[in-house]
C-alpha cells in the first residue's frame, strides 16, 4: 500500500510470477503491468456510484418524497456525486422529487445552513451531504436525515453518537480500500483473480455503507 512501494511491488511481481500482488496506490500505474498484479485505486474512482448508492438510500427513507443533494457544481466531483444521486433516487423512488442545492463555498457554515433551511421549507426530509464539512451539522440541526460522504460521519463528526444531531445521521457512503482488497482476495481464491488497473468502484467492492 502506498505510492512509494508501487514500483517495488510491481518489480517483485515480475520476479515472482507464481505469486499474486495487490497494489493499493493512488498514483497512475505503468502502462504495462504483470499479469499477476492488481493495482487498485487511481484517478478514475467511481464517484458517481457513491452518489447513486446515497440516492438509493434516500429514495427508500424519505417520507415526503422530496430529497436533496448538497454539492459543488463547479467541480467534476460535485457533478458526479449529484448526477449519481439523481439516478439512485430514481431507481428506488421514481416519483420522488430531487432538489439540487448548489453551494459556492461548501465549507461556509452560514451558506450551507441557509440552503438547508430553504430546501427543508420545500419539504426535503433527506439530504446527501456531498460537499464540505459544514453540511452534515446543518442538515441535522434542521431535523432532516443526513447521508454523509468520505467516511462514517456518525463516528467522525458526531462523536459516535455523543454530539447533538447524531440521531439524524442515516448512513454514509465512502470508498474503503481494505474492502476492495478483501474482494480481490476472495476472487483470487475462487480462481477468478482480478488484474491490471481497477478503480475504486462497486465492481471492485470498494464502496461501502456505514451502519444505518
Amino acid at each position: 500500500a502506498g505510492a512509494e512501494l508501487a514500483a517495488a511491488a510491481l518489480s517483485s511481481a515480475r520476479d515472482f510470477p507464481d505469486a499474486y500482488f495487490v497494489v493499493v496506490n493512488q498514483n497512475a500505474a505503468p502502462a504495462s503491468l504483470p499479469a499477476n498484479a492488481l493495482v487498485l485505486g487511481g484517478p478514475d474512482a467511481r464517484l458517481d456510484q457513491l452518489g447513486f448508492m446515497a440516492g438509493a438510500a434516500a429514495g427508500f427513507i424519505t417520507e415526503t418524497r422530496t430529497v436533496a443533494v448538497i454539492a459543488d457544481p463547479s467541480s467534476v466531483a460535485g457533478l458526479n456525486y449529484r448526477n449519481g444521486f439523481v439516478h439512485g433516487v430514481r431507481y428506488t423512488c421514481p416519483l420522488c422529487r430531487v432538489l439540487t442545492a448548489d453551494v459556492t463555498n461548501p465549507d461556509e457554515a452560514a451558506e450551507v445552513s441557509a440552503l438547508v433551511a430553504e430546501y427543508r421549507a420545500r419539504r426535503a426530509d433527506t439530504f446527501f451531504a456531498a460537499a464540505g464539512e459544514a453540511a452534515p451539522a446543518a442538515i441535522t440541526q434542521a431535523e432532516a436525515w443526513a447521508i454523509g460522504l468520505g467516511g462514517d460521519v456518525y463516528e467522525t463528526r458526531f462523536g459516535g453518537g455523543t454530539e447533538p444531531g447524531a440521531e439524524r445521521v442515516l448512513t454514509s457512503v465512502y470508498f474503503d480500500a481494505s474492502a476492495a482488497v478483501y474482494s480481490a482476495l476472495t476472487a483470487f481464491h475462487a480462481s477468478r483473480p482480478l488484474s491490471g488497473r481497477q478503480p475504486l468502484s462497486a465492481a471492485t467492492g470498494a464502496i461501502v455503507f456505514a451502519p444505518f
